[in-house]
């Protein structure tokens, strides 16, 4: 996973070509328009990414993510089967927040207490249900959710 630290303040835009957003790589791609795609011609030979003028995306979307245990890979997998859009592998992608953030604190066991103590919501369990996937069902749950309170 590519930090701030590790990525340009500012790339070079021009009309036909887009550099490599990670520092002290002079890599030139053609430039994407409009629609995003992964296409070699796109793709930073040296860093393994498809860039646009705004974004760019890893080849691999386990580069984008901090959780790769067999069973973190093995619940992504399932989830996967039930997400019908994904944009993990993006530098800016929500779903890589989301992922990096929930399953740090359900894997450390802290949800509970992320519950508490930022939203004043008491909790004796509560299940992280992952873009409507449910784990303990293992299917998608609509638009409900439940937390057991505590008493």
């Amino acid at each position: 996973m590519l930090g701030s630290d590790s990525l340009k303040d500012k790339i070079s835009i021009t009309e036909t070509t887009v550099e490599c957003p990670v520092k002290y790589c002079c890599e030139r791609v053609e430039r994407q328009r409009k629609v995003f795609k992964k296409e070699d011609k796109f793709k930073c030979p040296t860093h393994n990414i498809y860039i646009s003028p705004s974004t760019f995306e890893y080849f691999n979307d386990l580069d984008n993510i901090i959780w790769k245990e067999n069973n973190d890979l093995d619940l992504l997998e399932q989830i996967k089967r039930f997400k019908r859009e994904s944009r993990i592998a993006r530098d800016n992608s929500e779903d890589a927040v989301t992922w990096n953030v929930f399953r740090f604190l359900e894997a450390n066991n802290l949800l509970c207490d992320f519950l508490k103590n930022e939203l004043e919501i008491t909790a004796e369990n509560a299940e992280l249900i992952y873009w409507s996937y449910s784990q303990q069902h293992k299917e998608t749950m609509g638009s409900t959710m439940e937390i057991s309170r505590g008493v």
